[in-house]
């Protein structure tokens, strides 16, 4: 006997199946598809469950919200649509849970945010399509969250943190043609963030915004934004600790990185910085206002940045063994 979600009981696994064709526990009809959804996500245990969306397009009139922890969305890859048509609503909306899955579907024209995860933990995003939000693509608050393998494209920011957080992984998106930045970690203090292996290119502002402490920024390739990285406080601690290794930034209108204010013991290093309009390191403190200390610049390679490879102005305490073509 072939086995399928379908083939499951309800009831005993916590699994239901919407579906646009008529086949599913929940059926739509392409008018107000909010209702059939979250009556789905509201029918599972309150322990947590799986709703698994056919292919289709799913048009919606209020946001999708997430009741429960430990709940998965699950789609067909692009061909499971959620839209709103630009409405100025957020598409799915969740807050103060644990333990959630968004993965294989596509988020298309949110008139907010496409997805809104407020204070939740341990939330995992997949294999996204998310393009054409009326603001930004994802974006998060809490700890220990990862979004990979998604492309965001053609939003206000990309990514953005919503509040403080920590533990987060990104990693391996593409995230491009946003109009702001692409990953806009730079209103709030994060700790502890991997940023690695994106691509991230033609952002109207930065491709990486980040403040707080304790990043590992690398081997992403960042392109053709305004400004490749740039690193400022905004509150109380200082920035520090942070690590910036690996990447190749090239072609920014702008500085390919920046380090502005109160950044403590920062590392770039082992960076391709070439091709930008501006400088290839940026860094902002000319009269010791802005406390930046014990900052290290090495192993760099440095080509072709219009108006010099350096400007230090007081950030970096050590520059060596950079490789100046």
């Amino acid at each position: 006997m072939v086995m399928s979600l379908m083939s499951n009981p309800r009831g005993a696994v916590g699994t239901v199946v919407i579906a646009t064709d008529g086949s599913g526990d929940y059926n739509t009809d392409g008018i107000a598809d909010d209702v059939e959804i979250n009556a789905a996500l509201n029918s599972l245990p309150a322990t947590g469950g799986c709703v698994y969306m056919k292919e289709g397009t799913y048009n919606t009139i209020a946001p999708i919200i997430v009741p429960y922890d430990n709940v998965a969305i699950m789609g067909c890859g692009r061909s499971t649509i959620i839209t709103n048509g630009g409405v100025a609503f957020d598409l799915i909306e969740a807050t103060n849970l644990t333990g959630l899955i968004f993965t294989d579907f596509y988020l298309y024209n949110g008139g907010r945010r496409a997805l809104d995860l407020v204070n939740c933990d341990e939330s995992f995003i997949n294999r996204l399509w998310v393009t054409d939000s009326g603001n930004t693509g994802i974006e998060i608050s809490g700890d220990d969250c990862i979004i990979s393998n998604c492309i965001i494209s053609n939003n206000v920011n990309g990514i953005a943190g919503g509040a403080a957080g920590e533990r987060w992984i990104i990693s391996n998106n593409q995230i491009n043609n946003n109009s702001a930045l692409a990953i806009n970690l730079a209103n709030f203090n994060f700790n502890r963030i991997m940023i690695s292996n994106n691509q991230i290119y033609s952002n109207d502002n930065s491709g990486i915004g980040m403040s707080g402490n304790h990043y590992l920024v690398s081997n992403n390739i960042i392109r053709e934004n305004a400004r490749g990285i740039e690193a400022a406080h905004v509150s109380d601690p200082w920035n520090y600790n942070n690590i910036i290794v690996g990447n190749v930034i090239d072609s920014h209108t702008n500085s390919g990185i920046w380090l502005a204010a109160e950044n403590y013991e920062t590392i770039v290093s082992d960076n391709q910085i070439i091709n930008n309009g501006w400088f290839g390191i940026q860094g902002t403190d000319p009269a010791g206002i802005y406390n930046n200390q014990r900052n290290k610049a090495t192993g760099n390679i440095f080509r072709n940045n219009t108006s010099g490879n350096f400007q230090d102005m007081g950030v970096f305490d050590e520059i060596f063994d950079n490789l100046e073509l």
